[in-house]
């Protein structure tokens, strides 16, 4: 809801998977990580809206982010999604994308990005980046649930 309050002319969307059961995390950190992920979505939406990227617009149904779980229980993964309709990611930057100091943005220390990976990392998970069609990008953060957690939901 602060960033819907904060960002009034960017539509955001929450699609939540009621099948994720609970498991062990770290709120405060896996927090951080989405706020940074956000923060990022936002930056790269209103670059796109100033260049007029793609149509994208101040304002309506163009300026979006989405952010969404899943549940595979398969797989035995939890993946938070974060896709936005911003300039996108150069296929070049990909690589480097997670490592320290690495920054495209003139006032970015490069940190955000690393402080995620490592986040995840210690969550014994994975990040990763795809492009959004037709613009912008797609974070994926990908948690194993034990089968401990999921025996504690449906005990």
């Amino acid at each position: 809801r602060v960033f819907e309050q904060s960002h009034p002319s960017i539509t955001f969307a929450l699609a939540l998977d009621d099948s994720l059961p609970p498991f062990n995390l770290d709120r405060e950190q896996l927090g951080r990580a989405l706020i940074n992920l956000l923060d990022n979505a936002v930056a790269s939406v209103q670059l796109a809206a100033q260049a007029n990227i793609g149509g994208v617009q101040d304002s309506g149904p163009h300026a979006n982010i989405s952010v969404r779980t899943k549940y595979d229980p398969e797989l035995g993964l939890a993946s938070l999604t974060v896709a936005d309709c911003g300039t996108g990611i150069a296929e070049e930057d990909k690589p480097r994308l997670f490592e320290p100091y690495f920054s495209k943005k003139r006032e970015g220390t490069g940190l955000g990005l690393a402080i995620v990976r490592t986040i995840v990392a210690d969550h014994n998970g994975f990040i990763r980046v795809r492009n959004n069609e037709p613009r912008g990008a797609v974070f994926v953060i990908e948690l194993p649930v034990t089968r401990e957690a999921q025996a504690v939901r449906h005990a």
